[in-house]
């Protein structure tokens, strides 16, 4: 029997008019990536009757655990659909490319974007794939490397898995936006602001992004398996560090003080139109450190964690939530994604 190769795998989303319905007849976007781990896993509770013969009477099924995580590494066009994802909101300031997309948080409601994800698993069965529908990104890691690739980790949970038993569901047969695969290069790096410091005052060894969006999952009903849409259940968190070179202790100052910063991360990669060149920026709006000493680890250079975690100053605007995005590139995020 032919076995299944990650060569022959691919994803492949699309954001969901209504939540939990899967769309057709238009596009789904190809998102590179590494690895994945969508999965769907049976909830089994137990009859502990009491039996003459001392055997369990049955268990049965009450639900399913359904969603894992992808990976990859960042590029200047898959980036778009996470940001989408843990953010919710996007607003694009062009009509024709390039398009430059704006990404900030939607108002936590159950209209909080959902999509619907196509998966290959290695082409079994031949031409088939899994689907997920009514799927949130509920958690995204961003980790930006000096030294090597730029990599992401997206946490996904869905309302379910549809696919048809044994010979799986067929995918969406509309011409697909491909995703670029031009990857952010450390030497792109344009500006990377701790806070303290000019834009580009510190070596900066690596930088960590982080966004946690609590959902409700667990709401069984009866009369069915599956569970209804998870629900937001929680304020989103954004956290992170910077790992840099410990030349002086301006930053462990600002951390014993307590003092809010403004942060950002931006790259600008090769032209990709015209003389517009791919690009990305997180806007840092208010951090607080949480961890800014050097650590002593053998007699090479000291290198300092400092940890922060973003607030926001209640409004909807780019400067004033804990986080904001820019990307510019071909993918109109209003209407592609």
């Amino acid at each position: 029997m032919p076995v299944g190769s990650g060569l022959g795998s691919w994803i492949r989303v699309k954001k969901e008019a209504a939540a939990g319905t899967k769309p057709t007849g238009v596009g789904y976007y190809d998102l590179p990536f590494t690895s994945e781990s969508l999965n769907k896993v049976g909830k089994r509770s137990s009859a502990n009757n009491i039996t003459a013969n001392r055997s369990r009477a049955r268990t049965f099924l009450t639900g399913y655990d359904i969603g894992g995580t992808i990976n990859g590494v960042i590029t200047y066009e898959n980036i778009d659909w996470l940001l989408l994802g843990a953010c919710g909101l996007v607003t694009t300031a062009a009509v024709t490319t390039p398009f430059t997309n704006i990404y900030t948080f939607a108002a936590w409601s159950s209209t909080f974007p959902s999509f619907s994800i196509e998966v290959s698993k290695g082409d079994v069965p031949t031409g088939k794939c899994f689907q997920w529908v009514g799927a949130y990104v509920s958690g995204l890691t961003l980790n930006f490397n000096a030294n090597g690739e730029s990599t992401f980790s997206a946490d996904i949970i869905a309302q379910d898995e549809t696919s048809t038993a044994s010979t799986g569901a067929t995918p969406e047969a509309t011409a697909h936006i491909h995703a670029s695969d031009v990857c952010l290069l450390p030497n792109e790096a344009t500006a990377y602001d701790i806070g303290v410091g000019a834009a580009t005052a510190y070596c900066v060894r690596s930088a960590q992004i982080q966004i946690q969006a609590p959902y409700a999952t667990d709401r069984p009903c009866l009369g069915a398996h599956t569970s209804k849409l998870p629900l937001p259940n929680g304020i989103p968190t954004v956290s992170g560090n910077f790992v840099i070179e410990f030349g002086d202790r301006v930053a462990y100052d600002a951390f014993v003080a307590d003092t809010s910063q403004t942060g950002t991360l931006t790259y600008a990669g090769p032209i990709f139109t015209g003389a517009t060149p791919y690009g990305f920026t997180a806007h840092l709006n208010k951090l607080y450190y949480s961890s800014a000493l050097g650590n002593i680890d053998g007699p090479g250079p000291i290198l300092a964690t400092i940890g922060w975690e973003a607030e926001g100053t209640l409004g909807s605007s780019t400067t004033s939530q804990p986080i904001a995005f820019s990307t510019t590139n071909d993918i109109n995020g209003d209407t592609v994604l």
